[in-house]
């Protein structure tokens, strides 16, 4: 395990530094109140933080997102009335609890995509879209001046 302060490698403790439990080495150990030794991490342990790092650089798909329309209140009741259904009689045709459908009407009860996706079936209504944000590319120009990594200076650590 490294410090979690310097980075270094080597015997490691657990110290309390500004309020915060951190595993540091010998040296960061004076920046705060040791509590004791640090538990030499175990290969499982080791296998676990590389999978979780390896899983969070995944890069994210732009994956199209379904959302419901913004009036599904207004569409479910419609449909309703075009076919002359009383709101029972139409809960019962949707397989549905009357007191929800009364809030859906009402738009006081938020649909799940599911439900609105097996009352678009029953009712032959577009409830649910699906959007996909356009990918844009970017294209870089080289701009004249001075940029923050013009005046950066590196310098190698030896370990």
């Amino acid at each position: 395990m490294l410090c979690e302060l310097c980075g270094r490698q080597g015997e490691l403790f657990k110290a309390k530094v500004e309020g915060t439990e951190l595993t540091v080495c010998k040296n960061c150990s004076k920046y705060g109140k040791v509590l004791g030794y640090a538990a030499s991490p175990s290969k499982n342990d080791f296998e676990k933080r590389k999978q979780e790092s390896h899983a969070s650089q995944k890069p994210t798909i732009n994956e199209p997102e379904e959302f419901i329309l913004s009036n599904y209140s207004e569409l479910i009741r419609k449909k309703r009335e075009q076919l002359k259904l009383n709101q029972e009689d139409f809960a019962k045709l949707l397989n549905e609890k009357l007191s929800i459908l009364h809030k859906i009407e009402t738009d006081s009860f938020e649909m799940s995509i599911e439900q609105a996706k097996r009352f678009e079936k029953i009712l032959h209504l577009k409830l649910v879209e699906i959007f996909k944000e356009p990918e844009v590319k970017i294209q870089h120009e080289k701009k004249e001046g001075f940029t923050l990594g013009d005046f950066i200076k590196v310098k190698k650590r030896n370990n």
